[in-house]
């Protein structure tokens, strides 16, 4: 009765081990799956931020360009109000 009871308890010992097996397989499956989703996160933020510096850059270009022509206008508008009132006093 004793080696039965002993076969039991092994029995039960090695599906313990079973369950544990398969939990560890699964969690270390879950890590992987997780790891890769965290390296096409970093991927991505990186592009991200890659575009966000490009777009910057674009942007301090468009606004110097902005400036250049508003100078420009001003500029433009002075010279044809001082060529009126030349044309004006001849």
């Amino acid at each position: 009765q004793e080696l039965v009871r002993m076969k039991q308890m092994i029995s039960q010992l090695e599906e313990d081990v079973q369950t544990e097996m398969e939990d560890k397989n699964k969690a270390k499956e879950e890590t992987e799956k997780l790891r890769s989703s965290l390296d096409d996160i970093a991927a991505a933020r990186a592009e991200l931020e890659m575009k966000v510096d490009e777009l910057t850059l674009a942007k301090q270009k468009l606004m110097k360009k902005v400036s250049e022509l508003k100078e420009e206008a001003i500029r433009e508008s002075s010279l044809r109000s001082s060529l009126e009132e030349s044309h004006t006093t001849l």
